[in-house]
């Protein structure tokens, strides 16, 4: 395959690697839309374990005490 700028880029080398101006606008945008998905996945999953975490200080400190 032959990238735009004119560079050989053999097959043997994974899409993965490709210089990032072989994507095309379509795929690019696609990518920043699931990356910005998986941001907010990550946010979310974040914030699950800080109640999580929360909650389970307040048990330990409810047995501490005796309550």
């Amino acid at each position: 395959m032959t990238h735009k700028a004119g560079v050989q880029i053999p097959k043997s080398v994974p899409r993965l690697f490709y210089p990032c101006s072989a994507l095309t606008a379509k795929k690019s945008g696609q990518l920043k839309k699931e990356l910005a998905a998986k941001r907010k996945e990550l946010e979310q999953a974040k914030a699950r374990q800080a109640e999580l975490d929360n909650l389970i200080a307040a048990t330990f400190e409810k047995l501490a005490t005796g309550i």
